[in-house]
């Protein structure tokens, strides 16, 4: 008998929050349909996956997952996002002897704030599509799968794609426990001329049924721990319960709709903190900054603003930059101006240079939201300009061209003083012709 199981038709009783990540990275970003859960099941116990096994949306975080699947399953889903838009999926699995073919898709659109969403301050609008095809193969109660990925991002007239594969693993013990692992996003983004970024997301998780899942009733718990890539890893557990209505059609037929009623995340922890309740918070900061319309000089240092708020707490405030022509960004922290909400670095004076300046700033609050003002590849500007050079001032009359100046004054008044005294010894020798008088003009140079 063939079974199709409708789980896009799940009414979620939590939603998973949705993150605006930005990428950690100095040059690139992190797709966010690839953050948000694609299945509806794991969408209400916060993004769990690796080891919820037998349906069609476990392509999407463990492939192996679906190893479980009798022969097809079908799941679509739709939900809206806190800040506009939605984001719309399905998964098909197909079960043929031992091998399970897997094939899902998400789309999500950024409605009417985009900005919020994928992290660009200046988007006006903004769609991500994501495909996953899977291949599992079964033995026993064992089962590998990998998949092959494929992501693209539009922000208005931007495109960009990255490929990329996830492996996993799954044990599933007469439909009543089962444990999986997962390796997402293996070997990051394989496509060199793309500026997203696929981090990798290990996760391990156990999943304990309590009454018989092939029944009316499900009843489930699970525990998942993940480790992100540069990031603590985090625990969470979670549970779910629903009901199973079954119709046959002539005996060849079953239609299964399934409406789990999902439990938000009972416990969510960071590594090194201490258990708490989830405070979801989708919302990224909001970065107001204006690049300077005056360039400024090469080798002086350059000092950036920016204002940063958010809704519950800014965590760190980034700026990545690079001289024009250079392929890759350097970083620097904002530090925080006394207790406004305005943020600055600077940019070394030796890193100032001819023709300009290329930068973006990415803040993160305290729920690991992030929102990038200018972009990798469309980053501000900022225009460097040669130095002006120093004026010469005129030379003065010093040194040797005083001492000589001084001399030729000297030299004057010295004939001058002798030529008197010439005349008066003339004029004494004249005898009794009487004394004759006369004037005797010197001019020349006072000394200096």
């Amino acid at each position: 008998m063939w079974a199709i199981g409708a789980a896009g038709l799940a009414a979620v009783a939590a939603v998973s929050p949705l993150r605006a990540i930005v990428q950690a990275s100095d040059s690139s970003t992190v797709p966010l349909v690839l953050t948000t859960p694609a299945s509806v099941r794991s969408a209400g116990i916060r993004g769990t996956g690796a080891a919820l096994v037998g349906y069609a949306g476990a392509v999407f975080s463990n492939p192996a997952g679906i190893a479980t699947i009798r022969h097809i399953g079908l799941e679509a889903g739709y939900r809206t996002l806190p800040v506009g838009g939605y984001v719309a999926t399905g998964a098909l699995a197909w079960r043929v002897r031992q091998f399970d073919l897997g094939f899902g898709g998400a789309y999500l659109d950024g409605g009417r704030e985009p900005a919020r969403l994928v992290g660009v301050a200046s988007a006006m609008e903004a769609r991500e599509t994501a495909a996953v095809g899977s291949l599992v193969y079964r033995f026993g109660i064992i089962a590998v799968g990998a998949s092959g990925k494929y992501v693209r991002r539009t922000v208005d007239d931007e495109r960009h794609s990255a490929l990329s594969a996830d492996a996993g693993l799954a044990i599933a013990i007469f439909d009543i426990m089962a444990i999986g692992f997962a390796v997402q996003n293996v070997g990051g983004n394989w496509s060199n001329e793309s500026n997203l970024r696929l981090p990798r997301l290990a996760r391990w998780g156990f999943t304990m049924n309590y009454v018989d899942p092939q029944e009316t009733f499900r009843l489930l718990s699970t525990i998942e721990v993940q480790w992100p890539q540069g990031e603590g890893s985090r625990l969470i557990l979670g549970a779910e319960g629903g009901v199973v209505s079954k119709r046959s059609f002539n005996g060849l037929w079953a239609v299964c709709l399934n409406i789990p009623l999902v439990f938000s995340p009972i416990v969510q922890a960071q590594q090194g903190d201490q258990l708490a309740l989830p405070a979801p918070d989708p919302i990224a900061p909001v970065v107001v900054h204006e690049p300077a319309a005056e360039g400024t000089a090469a080798g002086e240092p350059l000092a950036i603003s920016a204002t940063v708020t958010d809704n519950v707490g800014v965590s760190t405030v980034t700026l990545f930059y690079r001289a024009v022509g250079e392929e890759s960004y350097k970083r620097v922290q904002m530090r925080r101006i006394g207790t406004t909400d305005m943020y600055m670095a600077t940019v070394a004076a030796d890193e100032v240079r001819e023709p300009g300046v290329e930068y973006y700033i990415q803040a993160s609050d305290t729920a690991g939201n992030s929102l990038l003002h200018g972009y990798s590849f469309s980053p501000l500007r900022v225009g460097v300009a040669a130095a002006m050079a120093p004026v010469a001032a005129a030379p003065s009359a010093t040194g040797a061209q005083a001492k000589k100046e001084g001399g030729v004054n000297w030299l004057w008044i010295v004939l001058g003083v002798g030529a008197v005294a010439a005349l008066a010894a003339s004029g004494g020798g004249g005898g009794g012709n009487g004394d004759k008088t006369g004037d005797v003009v010197i001019g020349g140079p006072l000394p200096q």
